[in-house]
């Protein structure tokens, strides 16, 4: 079985929240146009006992987290497999500038700025892709 999982620091109180519905995530995405903080969607497989919260650590999961500031948004698409001991993370791809050329600070972190999206419906398909299947293809939206 596989769980869904919010955690979003744009509103309070911040935290998490299992089985969100879409309306929910897409307000929260609605507010990164004017507000700063990230929102973090994952699945994970779930064979853990019903009561009490959830390790992250002792399952797979899939994420994809954006963090936000002033229109600038960090997308982050994170794989996990806890049998393997691997970590994948991909990025955004910004093609209209080159890798290097600038520095963007989010949330008090500095990023390249070929990493940094501005376009608000990139980030909402992104996750509604994700909410809907669980994955997405990554050739539309991250560095590989």
């Amino acid at each position: 079985m596989k769980i869904v999982d919010l955690s979003q620091t744009i509103t309070r109180p911040f935290g998490s929240e299992k089985n969100p519905n879409w309306d929910r995530i897409d307000s929260l995405i609605d507010l990164l146009s004017s507000k700063s903080g990230a929102i973090r969607l994952t699945y994970i497989v779930d064979d853990s006992p019903k009561d009490g919260p959830l390790d992250f650590s002792l399952y797979d999961r899939k994420e994809v987290t954006v963090n936000a500031e002033n229109g600038q948004y960090l997308l982050i698409y994170n794989l996990c497999d806890r049998n393997m001991g691997e970590e994948e993370i991909f990025s955004y791809e910004n093609t209209s500038v080159k890798p290097g050329e600038e520095m963007v600070e989010i949330i008090g972190n500095y990023w390249d700025a070929s990493m940094v999206c501005t376009d608000l419906e990139i980030v909402r398909r992104a996750f509604k892709e994700f909410y809907e299947t669980g994955d997405f293809w990554m050739e539309n939206f991250f560095l590989t």
